[in-house]
């Protein structure tokens, strides 16, 4: 939800994102439904974004992690997006919230 607070500060928005994201959470698995309109699309591209960092983090460690957004930015990752990733990465609470403590793997 951090990275949802960091694209989106109208607070009004800023539910209906985080709601469009519990949606799409509880519908995963399920077959894949297009995005309706532009939060929706924002709600899409956030899960895949933390999807790939939750990934990438757990295997390879967090530098890892932010390598692979920098990677995949412009390249199936809004380049906007990807820049407000690069910028949380810096944060502990950013890794905290993934259950890693540290930026790099040991």
């Amino acid at each position: 939800m951090k990275l949802a607070q960091a694209v989106c500060t109208d607070e009004g928005k800023l539910k209906d994102l985080q709601h469009r994201m519990w949606m799409r959470i509880l519908q995963n698995g399920l077959a894949p439904v297009p995005p309706r309109d532009e939060a929706d699309q924002l709600a899409v591209d956030i899960l895949a974004v933390a999807m790939l960092i939750e990934q990438v983090a757990v295997n390879d460690g967090a530098d890892a992690a932010l390598a692979a957004v920098k990677l995949a930015s412009g390249q199936g990752i809004d380049p906007a997006l990807a820049d407000s990733v690069l910028q949380l990465g810096g944060a502990l609470v950013f890794w905290a919230a993934l259950g890693l403590g540290q930026r790099s793997k040991n």
